[in-house]
């Protein structure tokens, strides 16, 4: 199931509960079928009917088929089709449709589903397509919440629903209260925490739910669609809120103007990684590492920002790090304000010696701190100097820096700090391996694969920061490092202390790639180049990939890179150690490269197809752009139905009716290729926004025209 889905189903509570009001039947389920059908199942007097929902763009085109109660809707029209249209076309239907056992109820559930899900969905764009989660907060159960997450949406004395307005609204710890009040009935609907909850909530959002606290209606009143503030407010909070988050540090109140910075990211040039990626680190490290920080609290939601995907969020590794469950119960952050900061202060001294001497120490401390103490000069070395000198446990000190090059250094250095004050002296065990640079998405695969090939897994560091890998790291015989070149540079004075044999390779992405990765890996131990498709579950796996890429053979992608050096840009030392476009080839996949061309610069179409192995004879294309501004038109006219760059949601992309793929949807290994393949093709087949194009509107509508 693709992604897009995947989402969707945050919605399918609050449908189902929409539907179900206004009814006599029992009980009423939603589904979402692969295809981005909504299937209705309705309960009535022992019975069940099925009512499948399916959107189109050919026009209005509304088909009522009685088969086994089951009825196919297909609606579409710009704007979509009111209610009443619906039930007019299926009543028209119906006429010819045979059924010679419950016409009638299968007619009333027809209409009471079309009029339901036609008023739901009627002038309001689809909720994914309003997905917001750029910014991840900790809600404090203000009015804030509502400026960020649902902005303009619910405001005191302003948001009305039919006859009721928004009167009043109370802010307490843990929950907030929303006052609906029209001439003839008050009611109160709170938002609380889904841990305190203590009944039965009309809808949930992760960690939060929408329960009713008090009401004047009588039992009439909540029966009309008028009065139901408890459905609109959910809706409201559905459109806004996605299905997974995290809920982290407070913010400010944004400026009205306000547009998140990421909105505008170019996605077509290749990302290095920040200090962003020193946290995600951290916040998957093994619970005997601990982390203290003495910056302010501000400083420290840099952990906020690597704890969630946000929509925008560009891609810097190949991997969606995992962070431990309990990553935060040995975080320590001494929040030092600005005065204590100049004034001097013990705080770090007094937070550094209780964690050293807690009932069950850390065999590892990380410290880092923040600008603030550079800016005045205070001597935190001398602080840790200290520290040091009166406690066993080992301390790491990682000076975060703010340019590229002073950035990667540090990175070289903490690794080096790190294997000297933790790594034992151990003999080279012959056939154990270590793991640099490999994200967590095929361990198991991997380590399955080669314990039948007799090879030991000894340990994986980075994304990984886990205490006994690093201490063990001596009694691996080879190193497998991750061949993309920020991994290289970040551990190259490590591995010359190490003094262990090296073998860089790609990520295995892809059915060949898995194959090369596993001889090569098996031959530089010293042994034969095992062949890994002997083994039956990965014999079963390839074949199902071959059956799985059958189905999208010949469809098309669009790739969006810069010309400027665009082989090296593409290739796995700089693709995040993805080997990018074999894999994208052996999907099936024809490539439409699209090619961002500065004024006055040259292209060899020959010379560029050429170095990326491109077939230009029909399977593949070269086009070229020199404005960003002409995105969405190109992917509104171009052949392929996605487009792969390193942005999460890109809406240039969603503009012109594609889907966006990015890194992370696509997974490694023989497991990996054949789900990438099934995810890949259920968007093609879903065609979700090509098909909800016209809902969309954003800060690129006005590179839109009546071509595209």
């Amino acid at each position: 199931m693709s992604t897009d889905y995947t989402l969707a189903h945050n919605l399918l509570p609050f449908v189902a509960r929409f539907v179900q009001s206004e009814s006599s039947y029992e009980e009423i389920r939603v589904e979402l079928v692969a295809d981005g059908t909504m299937r209705f199942r309705l309960q009535q007097a022992g019975r069940e009917m099925v009512v499948d929902w399916t959107e189109h763009r050919q026009g209005l085109e509304i088909e009522v088929s009685a088969r086994h109660g089951s009825f196919s809707l297909k609606s579409s029209g710009d704007p979509a089709p009111p209610a009443e249209a619906i039930a007019g076309a299926i009543a028209g239907a119906m006429a010819g449709a045979k059924d010679e056992t419950h016409p009638k109820a299968l007619r009333q559930v027809c209409n009471h589903v079309a009029r339901r899900v036609g008023r739901l969905m009627r002038g309001n764009p689809p909720h994914l397509l309003c997905f917001r989660n750029r910014n991840p907060q900790r809600i404090q159960w203000t009015t804030r919440m509502f400026n960020s997450l649902c902005p303009d949406l619910i405001r005191k004395g302003q948001t009305r629903y039919f006859d009721y307005r928004v009167s009043n609204l109370d802010e307490y710890e843990g929950f907030i209260n929303v006052e609906f009040q029209s001439r003839n009935a008050t009611v109160v609907l709170r938002l609380i925490l889904s841990d305190r909850l203590q009944e039965e909530p009309v809808v949930s959002f992760g960690p939060m739910a929408l329960t009713v606290l008090h009401d004047d209606r009588d039992e009439a009143q909540k029966r009309h669609p008028e009065h139901r503030v408890e459905d609109f407010f959910g809706y409201v909070l559905s459109r806004n809120l996605p299905p997974q988050y995290v809920l982290e540090f407070e913010f400010d109140d944004p400026p009205a103007d306000y547009l998140p910075p990421d909105l505008n990211v170019d996605f077509l040039r290749v990302k290095r990684l920040d200090d962003t990626s020193f946290f995600e680190m951290l916040l998957s490290t093994s619970a005997d590492v601990g982390v203290v920080t003495s910056c302010d609290r501000e400083c420290f939601n840099l952990f906020s920002m690597v704890s969630a995907k946000r929509e925008t969020y560009t891609t810097i590794t190949p991997w969606q790090n995992q962070t431990t469950a309990n990553y935060l119960q040995h975080c320590y952050n001494v929040n030092l304000t600005g005065a204590q900061t100049v004034m001097g202060d013990s705080a770090i001294e007094q937070c550094l010696d209780t964690v050293a001497h807690t009932d069950q120490p850390p065999g590892l401390l990380i410290f880092f701190d923040s600008c603030l103490h550079r800016l005045i000069g205070e001597d935190i070395e001398g602080q840790l100097t200290q520290f040091r000198a009166s406690s066993d446990t080992k301390l790491i000190y990682y000076d975060i820096r703010t340019t590229q090059n002073p950035y990667m250094e540090e990175m070289r250095d903490f690794w080096c700090n790190i294997y000297r004050a933790v790594a034992e002296v151990r003999k080279p065990q012959p056939g154990r391996v270590c793991f640099l640079g490999f994200g967590p998405e095929a361990s198991d695969e991997m380590d399955q694969i080669l314990a039948n090939l007799g090879v030991e897994v000894g340990g994986r560091i980075f994304p990984h920061l886990h205490h006994q890998h690093i201490r063990e790291i001596q009694a691996a015989s080879l190193i497998v490092q991750n061949a993309w070149e920020y991994v290289e540079i970040i551990f190259e004075d490590m591995l010359k202390l190490l003094d262990r044999p090296v073998i860089n390779l790609p990520l295995p992405y892809g059915i060949e790639a898995s194959h090369r990765f596993y001889a090569a890996l098996t031959g530089r131990l010293g042994g034969q180049r095992a062949d890994p498709t002997q083994l039956p579950r990965v014999a079963q796996l390839c074949a199902a990939f071959a059956q799985e890429r059958a189905e999208i053979a010949g469809q098309r992608i669009g790739l969006f890179v810069r010309h400027l050096a665009v082989a090296d840009h593409l290739s796995h030392k700089k693709r995040f150690g993805v080997d990018l476009l074999s894999f994208l080839r052996e999907l099936g996949l024809g490539i439409d490269l699209n090619l961002y061309v500065e004024p006055g610069e040259e292209v060899d179409e020959a010379a560029v197809s050429q170095a990326l192995g491109l077939d230009l004879s029909g399977h593949d294309s070269i086009g070229l752009f020199h404005h960003f501004g002409e995105l969405p038109q190109r992917m509104a006219q171009g052949d392929f139905g996605i487009v792969y760059t390193e942005t999460y949601r890109d809406e240039r992309i969603t503009a012109g009716g594609k889907s966006p793929l990015t890194l992370h949807q696509l997974q490694p290994g023989y497991g990996g290729a054949l789900r990438t393949v099934r995810m890949v093709a259920s968007i093609l087949k879903a065609g979700f926004h090509a098909r909800f194009r016209h809902h969309w509107t954003g800060p690129y509508e006005h590179y839109r025209t009546e071509e595209s």
